[in-house]
């Protein structure tokens, strides 16, 4: 019998036997039966409530939806430790430093927490097998060349070589409803060719607190060689130096 339908019995019992016994003992056996109904109804609400919370908390959490985009990749080849030069699209035996450049936003109505990846999938034209590893706090260590163009007030066309720190992306924090998150992830590819890196099919997967899996596929721009370049900090960067240069372009250039 359910706690709420003893408790109501309970309450009904203690009245009746309470008015039929009259005097002190059938209203210290009235107060009893009282106190014991309203424990029993008061835990039954309870568990009620508990079990709502969870259905509501296990409703929200399967309709969790992570928009995930991958915006940009870029890809250093490199050979026993040393970059490269592309000479044959298919050409084997090389290591790809890849950077893919992500952006996440949380549309679902609660706060989600990633617990795993971003992991990265690609699957190569004859369905061998890919190493991938993923690399974790080294983007410290390379810069994203970029080429900006401005014009001064002789309306001279100013082309500036800049090189912008990039940031990983932090998964560690919880998604709030409607608040972007962007950064780059950085992992190292073994047994890819240039040719496979433009065309195979890539996949970056997170899997958050209540196992969904999301996923962001690569239909983007990929650069190989890329412009993400290994950075040494040098003296003239440490005393203030921007790390741009300018060039100038005539009007009408």
């Amino acid at each position: 019998m359910k706690p709420k339908l003893i408790g109501i019995v309970v309450l009904a019992v203690g009245a009746a036997l309470g008015f039929v016994a009259g005097g002190m003992a059938g209203l210290l056996f009235a107060s009893c039966c009282l106190i014991v109904g309203l424990v029993l109804l008061v835990s039954s609400q309870a568990k009620g409530t508990l079990r709502d919370g969870k259905n509501t908390a296990r409703s929200l959490g399967e309709k969790a939806k992570i928009l995930f985009l991958v915006k940009e990749v870029h890809a250093r080849a490199q050979r026993g430790g040393k970059f490269q030069e592309i000479l044959d699209p298919n050409q084997t035996g090389l290591e790809l430093e890849l950077f893919l450049h992500c952006w996440l936003v949380n549309e679902s109505e609660l706060a989600v927490e990633i617990v795993e990846g971003p992991e990265l999938k690609i699957a190569a034209s004859n369905s061998h097998d890919v190493q991938i590893e993923r690399i974790r706090g080294d983007l410290g260590s390379w810069r994203l060349g970029r080429l900006n163009k401005e014009a001064n007030s002789w309306d001279v066309v100013m082309i500036r070589a800049a090189q912008e720190t990039v940031a990983e992306l932090d998964t560690r924090e919880q998604l709030e409803c409607g608040v972007p998150r962007e950064g780059w992830v950085h992992f190292r590819v073994r047994d890819l060719t240039p040719a496979e890196f433009r065309s195979a099919a890539m996949e970056l997967t997170v899997r958050d607190a209540l196992s969904n899996t999301h996923s962001g596929a690569a239909n983007c721009p990929r650069h190989l060689p890329g412009r993400m370049w290994p950075f040494v900090a040098s003296s003239r960067s440490a005393g203030g130096g921007s790390g741009e240069r300018d060039a100038a372009v005539p009007p009408g250039a």
